[in-house]
């Protein structure tokens, strides 16, 4: 379900903010705050429970809809819930590493998937 996950909701993502505002690393960000929004992370529910993990999608939905890391005093905002998180001793590994499959099917021309 992560490589569908990455297709259906993390790749169209990053490349409608990619196109939108020609930064990688801000399209990077927005990406991994909408991973985090929506994936059940079993990283953060080993480290923090189900409170955990609902506690760091809560905080990622509401970042987003403050307009996530595209607005004045996003990447503050974020670098203030890494510290909370840190804080708490939750990691969002898993959203994490669909955040680097992401990034790397980018680099491929979106196409079919062959069963062959």
């Amino acid at each position: 379900s992560g490589f569908n996950t990455v297709r259906t909701q993390a790749l169209p993502v990053y490349n409608r903010t990619l196109e939108r505002y020609d930064d990688v690393n801000l399209a990077l960000l927005q990406t991994l705050l909408h991973l985090m929004s929506w994936n059940d992370d079993t990283n953060l529910v080993s480290r923090g429970e189900l409170k955990g993990l609902y506690h760091v999608q809560q905080q990622a939905q509401k970042l987003l809809w403050e307009g996530g890391v595209l607005t004045r005093g996003g990447i503050q905002a974020l670098q203030e819930m890494d510290d909370d998180l840190i804080a708490r001793n939750l990691s969002p590994g898993g959203s994490a590493d669909l955040l680097a499959v992401t990034w790397f099917l980018s680099h491929f021309p979106a196409g079919a998937i062959s069963a062959d």
